[in-house]
């Protein structure tokens, strides 16, 4: 059961960057069908983990297009950017407390 799927209405039109936004939900539908096969804790913070990983080396790579561009709200991205990791830190912070 598809939790979320890729469509082209997603689209930024920048190739390197769709196939990001693509492989990111693919790991995010990989996580929801984890959580639903009961996965234990530590293999869900492993899926996590690696989400999170890859969400920085992409927001990295968006980043430096923005920089590179001189898109005027990068700042701002850059901020709420910031926000969302504390969020998903303390998430599975929560997520693997006891054990």
């Amino acid at each position: 059961m598809a939790f979320m799927q890729w469509d082209d209405q997603y689209s930024v039109r920048i190739k390197v960057i769709d196939d990001q936004h693509q492989r990111l939900f693919v790991m995010i539908q990989d996580f929801y069908d984890q959580m639903r096969q009961k996965q234990t804790k530590e293999g869900i913070a492993d899926i996590l983990k690696g989400l999170a990983d890859y969400s920085q080396y992409h927001f990295n790579s968006e980043e430096a297009l923005m920089t590179r561009h001189s898109i005027p709200t990068i700042r701002s991205i850059k901020t709420n950017i910031r926000n969302l990791f504390r969020r998903w830190k303390s998430f599975v912070c929560v997520l693997t407390a006891g054990s």
